[in-house]
């Protein structure tokens, strides 16, 4: 007997329900109890024993911004966390308005490898660009 394979396309809606709750909760919370998530970071192990940005360096302040609605000082520490935020908002519609009409209206977004390769890209480049700073211009586009 043949297994079906998962759809990858259903797999990454459940896990957007899934952040869209979180979120949600995350951020009721965070009203309630006044509590600032940037106020607790932990600084970068990478970056405080060599003084370079890791791949991942501005991305927890990136998301901070973004969901204070400063998103040209979100795409400024990683320019992958809006670009992935508004795939995830078109994905997240289309795919719902599919599965609403079940797929009367196909305008959903799939999913492709091609998405994975390019933001690979993004996060070598970002990594580059602002290393290349710091080591060759002496700015910190981090402070």
């Amino acid at each position: 007997m043949k297994t079906k394979k998962p759809d990858i396309n259903q797999i990454i809606y459940d896990i957007g329900i899934g952040l869209i709750l979180f979120a949600a909760v995350f951020a009721v919370v965070c009203k309630l109890t006044d509590f600032h998530p940037l106020s607790h970071m932990y600084p970068c192990l990478l970056h405080s024993l060599t003084g370079c940005y890791c791949p991942g360096c501005g991305g927890t302040r990136a998301v901070a911004y973004l969901l204070t609605g400063k998103w040209l000082r979100s795409f400024w520490y990683y320019p992958l966390v809006p670009a992935v935020f508004v795939w995830y908002a078109v994905f997240m519609v289309t795919y719902t308005i599919e599965k609403l009409t079940h797929g009367k209206i196909s305008v959903g977004v799939r999913y492709h490898d091609a998405w994975l390769w390019a933001a690979i890209v993004v996060i070598a480049a970002n990594c580059a660009v602002k290393n290349l700073a710091l080591i060759f211009a002496g700015y910190a586009m981090i402070p």
